[in-house]
């Protein structure tokens, strides 16, 4: 009843604020420059403000006149790189690729959306399909989940599956990792809240390859029908493809000075700077178990025209050509689970999450946006529908990329809708230091009845561990020093389990 009551309180504010931006005037998209000399400088100070050794690649979308229904849309379209796109020293442009992140589930929920579409597929598949009816291998703990979850259900992260994310190997046949899944345990109750989870995701990326006759990979369909009708040249799936265009951003890192265990007194100290390896799947473009879930690999260039295509309801922004039907990216962008009941901020809404979106208000503008995030990188694509204008951002620091983003997000949204700019940088700095640092520097509080141990010594942990979805752990003992390399800090006797997966 309360997840219920939270939906109808949701739906109805997004419906509120929907009606009352329909109810005035379009707003008025002006010529002039977003990414003027002023927001170039202010980039350019996050990424100096926040110690980044990477860059960030920037577009703003605007359409200018004609509505959904005409063939000739003007576009003002804006696209500059900032900052450090490798090691070597190369600046980041327009063509720059990253990694999207969990950007990469709009393609995945959209590529259901496609066989949903297709009149052709026996038995005909629904968003109310019931996963259980098409795959053999589904099965999940929990009976109910395990025989009603839908693919609506799978989209909007409410089947009581948390993430699990330690249970598969990026490598691995997404056919036996579903067979696994009915040993993982839920912790809530089916569509009870909303936990988001990439296994899911991965489960729809095998649709493709369940349901039609000849068998194409994800990466092979997608690319078909979405990739290639878009024009999408330079998105690919393939880390090897990417890495060879010298176009591949290097992910950065940074390795914090004093002691690893601690925050250092600056929090946002560069550190010595690391390079994070893209992992490249042995069996090139098809191989990767998590490609629905987070693999595509785009430039802001091809990320614009994916934006456009958006903001037009599917069709092609070069050709006027219809790829995706238009209710499937509606459905898509359309509220199922409540994802957060109340406003974290005085200038949000509460959120509620259709099919790799999020759909809330900023302002009082209703938008829909996706954030991603991958070792080394992350990005964000959002789209405000009664405003006609949208962002993507695409960073390569792994530590702090979603805060930066978020600052220069909000900057540009202000900047776009002439509304007085808030500090979201000096906002989310507290946020960091309140909920990372002062925690993880302060004393841990001891329970007031621990119970003791059940093992005498940490050599009673070493051994191999077995689960039939996580499959096997060994855990073994590692000298301290050999983590720790400050002397006050380690001594010969010291000792820490490790845990290693070994095989499944």
């Amino acid at each position: 009843m309360r997840s219920l009551l939270l939906s109808l309180q949701c739906a109805l504010f997004i419906f509120r604020h929907s009606v009352y931006a329909e109810s005035q005037m379009p707003f008025a998209q002006s010529r002039e420059s977003i990414l003027n000399p002023t927001i170039d400088s202010f980039i350019e100070y996050i990424l100096e403000d926040w110690s980044s050794a990477g860059g960030a690649s920037i577009a703003v979308v605007r359409k200018i006149t004609g509505d959904d229904s005409d063939s000739d849309v003007s576009w003002n379209v804006e696209i500059k790189g900032y900052g450090i796109a490798k090691a070597d020293g190369t600046k980041v442009d327009p063509d720059t690729l990253f990694n999207f992140g969990s950007n990469s589930k709009l393609f995945d929920a959209i590529s259901v959306g496609l066989l949903i579409s297709n009149e052709s597929l026996s038995p005909r598949l629904s968003w109310e399909t019931e996963i259980a009816s098409v795959l053999p291998e589904w099965g999940l703990l929990d009976p109910v989940a395990s025989t009603k979850s839908t693919v609506s259900d799978l989209m909007s992260h409410r089947t009581g599956m948390p993430r699990h994310d330690h249970m598969y190997e990026a490598s691995e046949n997404i056919s036996s990792l579903i067979t696994r899944m009915r040993h993982l345990k839920p912790s809530a109750n089916f569509r009870e809240i909303f936990q988001y989870t990439n296994i899911m995701y991965i489960v729809l990326s095998y649709l493709p390859s369940a349901l039609i006759p000849s068998k194409p990979t994800y990466a092979e369909y997608v690319s078909e029908y979405i990739f290639k009708p878009l024009g999408l040249n330079w998105t690919t799936f393939s880390g090897t493809t990417a890495s060879q265009s010298g176009r591949m951003a290097d992910g950065f890192a940074r390795q914090p000075s004093g002691n690893p265990s601690r925050i250092p007194n600056n929090p946002f100290e560069k550190g010595t700077t690391r390079i994070i390896p893209y992992f490249n799947s042995p069996n090139g473009q098809d191989g990767n178990v998590i490609l629905g879930a987070g693999g595509v690999i785009t430039s802001a260039r091809d990320a614009v025209t994916w934006l456009q295509t958006l903001m037009l309801e599917g069709r092609n922004p070069s050709t006027n050509q219809t790829v995706i039907p238009a209710e499937v990216i509606r459905k898509v962008a359309t509220g199922i689970t409540v994802s957060q009941g109340t406003a974290s901020y005085p200038e949000l809404s509460p959120v509620v999450y259709g099919g790799g979106q999020w759909i809330y208000s900023y302002r009082g503008h209703p938008l829909i946006e996706h954030a991603g995030g991958a070792s080394g990188f992350h990005s964000q694509i959002i789209r405000f529908p009664f405003d006609d204008f949208g962002l993507v951002l695409l960073l390569n620091d792994d530590k702090f990329g979603t805060h930066m983003y978020e600052v220069m997000k909000w900057r540009i949204v202000d900047e776009i809708l002439g509304l007085e700019s808030v500090d979201w940088n000096s906002r989310l700095k507290q946020r960091y230091i309140d909920e990372v640092v002062i925690p993880r520097n302060g004393t841990l509080l001891e329970p007031k009845h621990p119970k003791p141990p059940s093992f005498t010594s940490f050599s009673d942990l070493q051994g191999i561990y077995r689960h039939p979805a996580y499959g096997s752990i060994e855990m073994c003992l590692v000298p301290l020093q050999s983590l720790i390399t400050e002397d006050e800090y380690s001594t010969d006797s010291q000792q820490i389990p490790i845990m290693s997966r070994i095989n499944q």
